[in-house]
């Protein structure tokens, strides 16, 4: 091993694979008061990170998220007091990310029957669309339709794939609102980040009454 003028160290490896060529391994000389390697790399992640901060990941793919500026609140002066607007469709209620209990009911039997093929939250997989895109244009009488009946390629379901009937399984039937419900508040950007909070944690006035006599109903068993 040598040193230079400059005080570093290297060493020379003669007739290493070329033969004439002399290879150098430049080492810095290391100072007794040389701070740890990890400590210095602490010091520049705290502090770079008040002047960069860390980019959040929240589980979701840029360009999923709904407009966050858009009503959290369904709060349809059509929707009457038991659950369902003027058209006889199932209506949702949202405030902070926080549902009623057969909106959150609907998020729980949609996760336990029909995540499997449209994927969580409804975002659809490379054999099944995505609900809570497909609920944007599609009607609760649509989407009772196929979920019961089912559909092939001949009724517009994706080449090769099938969409089951379901209306013989009452895990899915017996909750088929909910169901509806939950998936048409994300399609509509009111429930921004599932998996939404507990309906405990929203104050049951605010709950419209079909709800409330939900609630009371379950409260009893």
């Amino acid at each position: 091993m040598k040193r230079d003028n400059q005080g570093y160290r290297f060493f020379t490896i003669k007739e290493m694979i070329l033969g004439e060529r002399e290879m150098r391994i430049m080492l810095k000389p290391v100072k007794k008061n040389t701070l740890p390697v990890f400590v210095i790399a602490l010091v520049l992640l705290f502090g770079l990170g008040s002047i960069f901060p860390l980019a959040k990941a929240d589980g979701h793919k840029k360009g999923f998220d709904f407009d966050t500026k858009k009503g959290a609140v369904n709060t349809s002066s059509d929707m009457d007091e038991d659950g369902y607007n003027k058209e006889g469709e199932p209506q949702y209620y949202v405030k902070d990310n926080q549902l009623d209990l057969t909106t959150f009911n609907g998020w729980r039997r949609y996760h336990a029957a029909c995540h499997v093929c449209h994927g969580p939250e409804g975002r659809g997989s490379s054999y099944a669309p995505a609900l809570r895109e497909s609920l944007q244009f599609m009607s609760w009488d649509d989407f009772f339709a196929v979920t019961i009946n089912g559909r092939d390629s001949t009724q517009g379901a994706q080449e090769g794939n099938v969409m089951p009937a379901f209306g013989d399984d009452p895990n899915v039937v017996g909750h088929l609102e909910d169901i509806y419900r939950y998936l048409k508040s994300m399609a509509d950007g009111a429930l921004q980040h599932p998996p939404p909070k507990r309906p405990k944690k929203l104050e049951i006035k605010d709950w419209p009454q079909h709800a409330k006599t939900r609630f009371e109903e379950n409260r009893k068993k």
